[in-house]
């Protein structure tokens, strides 16, 4: 049995440029779909094309673009936002919305369902690696959840405008309106092993603080990532209960492997935004520590051994050997695919090959080439052993 378990925090004490408090407010008609303060062809153009899926609206300017209140922006409202211009019809209906909205009109391509898990996954790969990268250390282990960290720079984006909107976009290599979409998604590219003993769940939640000091934050903001992340939201003020609460969540959201994620709570946060993530998955060819067979007992598949780091020490280690039939290999490593129960989910293992070093090899990488060497399976019957600090299952925990 292998469990991954991971858990992300992005706390927001102060946002240089973010734009999730909320605003001053200002006051338009109602149709005025840019939110400029006039009423004109142009709104009835941009409700157009958001009726057709080809532009978003934040949440203030759906209000502003359902003139006849239906309760949706369609082509009627555009119709009648034309007869306004054009001074056909009276128009006193009036709005208060923010001087800045959270989230101004899409004005990058439109993407679909096809180019959002294309895009996204070769953005994710990229990531990934650059993460890696940035988080190893030499003489240590080290461990990173791309998903998990991709997560809480989503939710604190939609709340970014201005240079922290352009330095997480080139951090995740992904425009905000594909990296909503791709990680709002992300869930129905999960298989579904319809198997009890396979567990694979992502969790959002945002906490912010209610104290009378606090900034007061915009509800677009609240709004946007509930709907875009499936997030909890807490309103709390920033206390010892809400540092209980916290860990509590993430203890839960974690089965348990991650009992606290903070120790203490700073009183003068604004937000805190977590994501968890939890798989635990059964081997399809389990591991055994021995086997019966003709009333004779056998070693089996764990053995206790000598295991030589990286930087020339050696420890006493319990490993596992199986035989697999997928072999991954480069010019510089090689490694191998094992299947979880049923298969819809696999583990992979890349080492570098004798006189690399691991630090220089990760280095060496970019998103394309993993990419190329998890997709090229190559069959094999050759002989591998895996290292692990526990009899028959792997536990990984970030």
């Amino acid at each position: 049995m292998k469990k991954v378990i991971a858990a992300c925090l992005s706390a927001a004490i102060v946002f240089g440029s973010v734009s999730l408090i909320s605003a001053s407010a200002k006051t338009v008609k109602a149709g005025d779909a840019d939110l400029n303060g006039k009423v004109n062809v142009v709104d009835a153009t941009y409700i157009q094309m958001n009726a057709a899926g080809l532009r978003e609206f934040s949440d203030a300017q759906k209000k502003v673009a359902d003139v006849d209140n239906s309760g949706a922006v369609d082509i009627s409202d555009a119709t009648l936002v034309q007869k306004i211009s054009a001074e056909q019809v009276v128009n006193d209906a009036e709005f208060q919305v923010p001087e800045d909205p959270t989230e101004p009109p899409a004005t990058g391509p439109v993407y679909t369902e096809e180019e959002i898990e294309q895009k996204g996954s070769k953005a994710m790969n990229d990531f990934s690696v650059k993460l890696l990268k940035g988080s190893i250390k030499d003489d240590e282990n080290t461990l990173v959840s791309p998903l998990s960290v991709m997560y809480a720079l989503g939710m604190t984006e939609n709340g970014a405008d201005g240079n922290t909107l352009k330095e997480i976009e080139n951090a995740t290599g992904m425009p905000r309106s594909l990296m909503k979409s791709f990680l709002k998604n992300y869930p129905d590219y999960l298989v579904n092993t319809y198997d009890k003993s396979t567990k694979f769940y992502i969790a959002n939640s945002v906490w912010y603080n209610t104290s009378e000091s606090s900034a007061k934050i915009s509800p677009d903001y609240i709004g946007s990532v509930k709907n875009d992340y499936d997030a909890e939201v807490f309103p709390t003020i920033f206390n010892q209960l809400a540092l209980e609460n916290i860990n509590g969540w993430v203890n839960e959201k974690t089965d348990k492997m991650i009992p606290r994620i903070l120790t203490d709570i700073d009183s003068n946060a604004l937000m805190y935004l977590i994501n968890a993530i939890s798989f635990d998955a059964k081997w399809a060819d389990p591991y055994v520590n021995e086997y019966s067979s003709g009333g004779r007992t056998f070693p089996g598949d764990v053995f206790e051994g000598t295991f030589t780091n990286s930087n020339g020490y050696t420890s006493t280690v319990d490993f596992m050997k199986s035989e697999e039939s997928c072999y991954l290999k480069d010019d510089s490593a090689q490694g191998f695919v094992k299947k979880y129960k049923y298969g819809n989910y696999t583990f992979a293992a890349i080492l570098p090959n004798r006189g690399v070093k691991l630090k220089d090899y990760v280095n060496s990488l970019m998103g394309e080439r993993l990419t190329k060497i998890l997709i090229i399976c190559r069959p094999t019957a050759e002989l591998f052993t895996l290292i692990c600090q526990s009899s028959a299952f792997f536990t990984a925990t970030s």
